[in-house]
């Protein structure tokens, strides 16, 4: 089981687009990798840094709004648990 987490890690340079361009992608993969808020941050990152293509603002758009929903769906989460929280940590 320690060897899971490092293997998980490098799945997931591959799913966010840290190794590669997410433009090199056909264009149904790159909606789909939009769903992972960190890939409209890496590939800011990359257009500013190396020279990438600029991102495009409907993936951008979908990975802003997964974040909104991540967040709200996590802060609901700990609404609900918050009073339970103190007593199991």
């Amino acid at each position: 089981m320690p060897y899971a987490i490092p293997f998980v890690m490098q799945i997931w340079l591959f799913v966010s687009g840290v190794v590669y361009s997410i433009s090199a992608l056909p264009e149904k993969w790159q909606w789909v990798l939009a769903l992972n808020p960190m890939t409209a941050v890496i590939s800011g990152f990359q257009w500013g840094v190396i020279g990438t293509p600029t991102p495009d603002l409907g993936k951008l758009a979908i990975s802003v709004a997964t974040t909104v929903v991540f967040f709200v769906g996590g802060l609901w989460y700990f609404r609900r648990t918050e009073p339970r929280f103190a007593d199991t940590v």
